[in-house]
């Protein structure tokens, strides 16, 4: 099997490779290098490939990313293809709860402001909220958002997660109950802390739309670490600005980088970070371990880990 690899590849990374398939032919393709030469050969393909590229591989079986979202990659093509497309699904979890309640924190406790008071070298105690007793709404109960869940209980939330279809049993660990997407305006109206984590797709494309954050408490806080077109940003600027909500937490936007005249980065209620959520220290062998899996899987004929539903986009 003709395996290509873009970006580095480790020697125990190759070793890991043949150890599943012994007599694969892997071709390792630098991150700046031209692919193009090595796609009528590849198989099988780690890492990224873009829509225009996607013709060329006509032998193409899977193509395993490193990311979890693929709303980027699902051109036509893609979609018409016979290959498997297969995401880093679930190795984001911790990182990206750990973003969440850091954002959810600094907002309660007033850190931006405390930030500027200390470069400013002024003593001024502010008031703060708790998030103990408050409702926490998780728009996206997927692996991500079970994690943010579980977090979030330990500081004594009220967690209420939206899934596709409500579920009939709920893990009380991370959640005190489970809705149907049917409810998502109910969920607006009661909770405190909106986090939003589902997939980009046609259906979720301006979720929460500028009647959405109507409903909203002019208390509540929302956070978006899912996709920035999943929210309305010129009516959330707009809400934020008119203080009719109270803040959020934005890890990604609709145009990214964010532009320098984007009026986000001046709003005192708003914390931005540049798409970073998701990062750490060993992200690559964690999808790397995917890959792996997947390989094996192949070989051997069995469902592989985190299959896209090509229509359905995630």
């Amino acid at each position: 099997m003709n395996i290509l690899v873009r970006g580095p590849l480790s020697d125990a990374e190759q070793a890991a490779v043949l150890d599943v398939m012994p007599r694969a032919v892997i071709t390792n393709c630098p991150p700046k290098e031209d692919v193009t030469p090595f796609l009528r050969d590849a198989e099988v393909i780690f890492g990224q490939l873009s829509a225009d590229k996607l013709p060329l591989a006509g032998r193409l079986r899977l193509l395993q990313v490193t990311s979890a979202g693929v709303d980027r990659l699902l051109s036509d093509e893609l979609r018409q293809s016979k290959a498997a497309l297969c995401t880093a699904s679930g190795i984001h979890g911790d990182t990206i709860a750990e973003h969440v309640l850091m954002m959810m924190l600094a907002m309660v406790r007033q850190l931006p402001a405390y930030v500027h008071a200390q470069k400013a070298h002024v003593w001024k105690p502010l008031d703060v909220e708790l998030l103990n007793g408050k409702v926490l709404g998780i728009v996206g109960f997927g692996s991500i958002g079970e994690e943010i869940g579980r977090r979030a209980k330990s500081f004594g939330m009220k967690v209420i997660g939206l899934k596709r279809r409500k579920a009939e049993t709920v893990d009380r660990n991370i959640a005190d109950d489970l809705w149907g997407e049917e409810d998502l305006d109910r969920l607006l109206t009661i909770a405190d802390h909106v986090v939003i984590a589902v997939p980009l797709t046609e259906a979720t494309r301006g979720l929460i739309s500028r009647q959405r954050l109507a409903l909203m408490k002019q208390t509540a806080i929302i956070y978006n670490i899912a996709r920035g077109p999943v929210i309305d940003e010129g009516a959330l600027s707009e809400a934020l600005r008119d203080k009719r909500i109270a803040g959020a937490g934005l890890d990604v936007f609709e145009t990214e980088p964010l532009p320098e005249t984007s009026p986000l980065w001046d709003m005192d209620n708003v914390i931005v970070t540049p798409h970073s959520a998701g990062g750490m220290p060993d992200y690559r062998p964690r999808a790397f371990a995917i890959f792996i899996e997947n390989l094996r899987r192949l070989r051997d004929g069995e469902p592989l880990i985190n299959e896209v539903d090509k229509e359905a986009g995630y």
